[in-house]
C-alpha cells in the first residue's frame, strides 16, 4: 500500500511503516505443567531460544537427575502489509531523561565533601555523623557563636512545630540549608508522531487511502484470545510492533527508531471541506499516527544512529 499512487515524481522522500509479526513461545501443556510446578530459581533454566529448554519438575529432584525436556514452540504471529507514504515535514525526535531533586541536608553535605577530599565512605559517614552532632544544644551552650549558633537555635526550634520554628527563623533571620542536590533517576521512553494530509485524485487513490486508513486502526488493536466456544475473550495477543525506515531520493535517511508500538491512530475526515464522493468516500484525511518505543535508550545507541 502507498499514497500517493498518482504523481509519485513529485515526492523524493518516502517513510515506510511494516508491521512486524512478532514471535512468541507457544508453549505446550507438558510446559505449563512443568512451570506450575516450577521455583523461581529454576525458571533461570527457561531459555527463549527457540531450542529445547530444561525445567525440573520440582524442587526436590535428586542430584544428577536430568531435568525433563519440553520443546518450544514459535507462535507466529500475523502481521498486514507495508505502508509506504510521502515523507512529512518537521520530523521531530526528542531524548528526554529524569531527575530527581533531593535534600542532603547538615549531614549529607558534611559526608559529601567528606568523600571528595578522599575519605572512605565508611570514614565520611563518620564524620557526617559527628558534625550534625554539633547543632542544638551545643551551639547554645557557647561552643559556636553569631549565625552558626542562630542556626542551632533554629534546629533546636523544630520541636516547638511550625508555629515555633517560624517565630526563631523571622526574628533571627537565618534558614537551615537544605543542600538540594540533583540526581539522575531513569531514562524516559521516547515516542514520536507523523500526521499526513491524503486527498485522492482518482478512484483508486481513493480506496488506497481506505484501505491505509484502516490497516493502522487495524494494527493498533490487540487480537482477543477466546475460548474454544467464542463465547468469553480470556485475553489478548500483542498487537504488532512497526519497522519505520524513512527515505531521501531511494537513501535510507540516518534517522533511526527502534522497532515501535503504534500508540494512538487519529483520523479527521474532511478538516477543511464539506464534500463526499458518490461512492460515500470523504474528499480529504488527515491521519496522524503516534508511536512509542518499548525500550530506553543508551550512549551506545545513540552512537549507533538511533
Amino acid at each position: 500500500m502507498q499514497y500517493p499512487l498518482d504523481n509519485t515524481e513529485q515526492y523524493h522522500g518516502t517513510i515506510t511503516f511494516l508491521p512486524i509479526a512478532t514471535e512468541y513461545i507457544d508453549l505446550g501443556k507438558s510446559a505449563v505443567d512443568a512451570l506450575s510446578s516450577t521455583t523461581p530459581l529454576q525458571l533461570k533454566q527457561f531459555k527463549n531460544s527457540g531450542a529445547d529448554f530444561g525445567l525440573q519438575r520440582a524442587a526436590n529432584v535428586r542430584p544428577n537427575t536430568k531435568p525433563a525436556k519440553y520443546v518450544v514452540q514459535k507462535r507466529q504471529g500475523k502481521a498486514s502489509g507495508p505502508v509506504t507514504l510521502y515523507l512529512p515535514q518537521g520530523i521531530q525526535v526528542s531524548d528526554a531523561v529524569e531527575y530527581e531533586n533531593i535534600s542532603l541536608g547538615t549531614m549529607g553535605a558534611v559526608g559529601s565533601a567528606a568523600l571528595q577530599n578522599g575519605s572512605s565512605v565508611m570514614g565520611a559517614l563518620t564524620t557526617a555523623v559527628k558534625e550534625a552532632g554539633k547543632s542544638g544544644l551545643d551551639f547554645i551552650g557557647g561552643n559556636l557563636t553569631g549565625d552558626i549558633a542562630a542556626l542551632g537555635a533554629l534546629r533546636v526550634a523544630k520541636k516547638f512545630g511550625d508555629t515555633g520554628r517560624g517565630v526563631v527563623k523571622s526574628n533571627l533571620g537565618v534558614s537551615v540549608n537544605p543542600n538540594s542536590n540533583s540526581l539522575f533517576r531513569s531514562v524516559q521512553l521516547r515516542t514520536f508522531g507523523f500526521t499526513f494530509k491524503m486527498i485522492a485524485s482518482s478512484e483508486a487513490e481513493a480506496d488506497m487511502i481506505e484501505a491505509i486508513v484502516k490497516m493502522f486502526r487495524t494494527e493498533i488493536y490487540p487480537e482477543s484470545i477466546e475460548d474454544p466456544s467464542g463465547i468469553a475473550s480470556y485475553g489478548y495477543k500483542f498487537p504488532n510492533k512497526f519497522r519505520i525506515v524513512m527515505k531521501y531520493n531511494g537513501k535510507v535517511l540516518p534517522i533511526k527508531f527502534l522497532d515501535a508500538n503504534l500508540l494512538n491512530v487519529s483520523v479527521v475526515y474532511n478538516p477543511s471541506s464539506m464534500g463526499w464522493h458518490a461512492d460515500g468516500k470523504p474528499s480529504e484525511v488527515d491521519l496522524t499516527l503516534a508511536f512509542g518505543e518499548p525500550t530506553t535508550l543508551d550512549k551506545q545507541q545513540i552512537r549507533d544512529g538511533y
